[in-house]
């Protein structure tokens, strides 16, 4: 890593005949130690440094007390007259800024003395740095008064450069008058926004493709949660345990999933996956999603509203190492009956438990009465399922809001919207047990992240 300064020369002297102490461009160098140095010299600046080598001389003798080696540039501007002209210098500084920021490793740091030159030049730094998104600091030198400089018509000379340097009470000291301004970058601010933006769009991968390519942006904390939420919305588990195994050793991870039990939360973060999909409108996906999530849950409703259907769960059904759901082959041969009649030969060879299975016998063993609605919202699923799902899954077309209500006709109260209502129903009809607002769990968690990022 490499400190640079870049430093309008003009307004003050290396060393202040005031007080003897140092002029701002030699206190921030005291204090920073910049490995290279650019000063910006006018017409005048420059037949000063031409005729004794004021700023270059004191320069080389504080690096020489410092034990240290710099490097120095000079940025001539010789035919630089009007020293108040805040236009000229905010294009020229940023056509020098620029070919210096391109020089520039990634982890180099550009310090911008804006207590040295004329107020136009200090005004042009300040308003680049906000616009830029580089890592810049920006340096403030108070006076050693904390006053503003008082100016005496009496020149300083520079012929004996030794004995001046050495009459200069800020040597050995610590540099305590430089600071470095708090000055927000408009840029930076802006990236902060369009993140917070595709936070709330669920976008997490767009968020830290801005992040990563800016290393303002790159706060530990926020970044975290960023990367989190990703992993979550890929359902990758393994990913999101190291991120939060990682941060719990320091402070609790802010961020809680709805369900504690383990297969009731794998199953409620495969819905809430889907409801994303829906709000963001990827309505293929979100359709090809359906038949896994409506199977499981067909099976928990079976189990949960009915003795019979309670026994063909326990009894006759087994889990897969992929969670899929097999039927055991000692099945009970009414139960095949159920699905296929007398046909042996139509009974699958993977014995792969379906949806249209399941629900067939929720016709025939949940009660008509007591679970009228289960009833409905099931038969309303598997159409569903028939007339997109299949589609999405099987078919090479586009799937879009207009495409789906179509399939329903007449009916316009089937939309994506309302499907996503009749997956939340579902889950009301088993034993999983939904916190409130579970539902809008990735909304709380998007506005976790958003209040870390200041």
């Amino acid at each position: 890593m490499s400190k640079i300064l870049f430093s309008p020369v003009g307004g003050t002297d290396p060393i202040s005949l005031q007080n003897q102490k140092d002029g701002a461009l030699i206190h921030c160098c005291r204090k920073y130690h910049p490995d290279k140095i650019y000063l910006y010299l006018s017409k005048e600046m420059i037949e000063l440094e031409e005729k004794d080598h004021r700023y270059t001389g004191c320069l080389k003798r504080l690096y020489k007390d410092l034990g240290e080696k710099m490097k120095c540039y000079l940025i001539h501007r010789p035919k630089l007259v009007d020293v108040h002209d805040f236009d000229f210098f905010y294009h020229d500084f940023i056509a020098e800024l620029d070919k210096l920021m391109a020089t520039m490793e990634n982890d180099d740091i550009l310090y911008l003395n804006v207590s040295s030159g004329t107020p136009a030049m200090k005004g042009a730094l300040v308003g680049w740095a906000t616009l830029t998104d580089a890592n810049v600091v920006l340096l403030q030198v108070d006076t050693p008064e904390k006053s503003m400089n008082s100016h005496t018509s009496k020149p300083i000379s520079y012929d004996s450069l030794d004995e001046l340097w050495q009459s200069n009470l800020d040597n050995g000291k610590d540099a305590t008058r430089c600071h470095e301004i708090k000055c927000p970058s408009l840029m930076i601010l802006k990236y902060k926004e369009m993140i917070k933006e595709l936070i709330r769009a669920y976008d997490y991968q767009g968020a830290l493709r801005i992040i990563l390519m800016h290393k303002k942006l790159q706060n530990k904390k926020y970044v975290d949660l960023i990367w989190y939420a990703k992993y979550r919305l890929e359902m990758d588990k393994t990913n999101m345990n190291t991120i939060t195994a990682a941060y719990e050793r320091e402070e609790s991870f802010p961020i809680t999933l709805p369900c504690k039990d383990k297969e009731s939360r794998d199953l409620f973060e495969y819905a809430l996956n889907l409801k994303v999909k829906s709000i963001r409108q990827e309505f293929a996906d979100f359709y090809r999603g359906l038949s896994p999530l409506f199977t499981r849950l067909l099976i928990l409703i079976l189990k949960k509203n009915s003795e019979i259907g309670k026994t063909i769960v326990n009894n006759y059904l087994v889990v897969g190492k992929k969670g899929q759901y097999f039927w055991k082959k000692g099945v009970d041969n009414l139960i095949w009956e159920s699905f296929f009649g007398e046909d042996s030969n139509a009974i699958p060879k993977k014995r792969l438990v379906w949806s249209d299975q399941i629900y067939k016998l929720i016709m025939i063993h949940c009660d008509e009465t007591k679970c009228k609605e289960i009833r409905s919202d099931c038969t309303l699923l598997r159409e569903v399922e028939k007339k997109v799902r299949n589609v999405a899954a099987h078919e090479v077309r586009g799937i879009t809001k207009d495409y789906i209500e179509k399939q329903f006709g007449k009916d316009k109260s089937v939309s994506t919207e309302m499907i996503v209502k009749l997956v939340e129903r579902l889950f009301s009809y088993t034993d999983i047990k939904i916190p409130s607002n579970a539902w809008r769990s990735y909304n709380a968690m998007n506005r976790t992240i958003i209040q870390y990022i200041k």
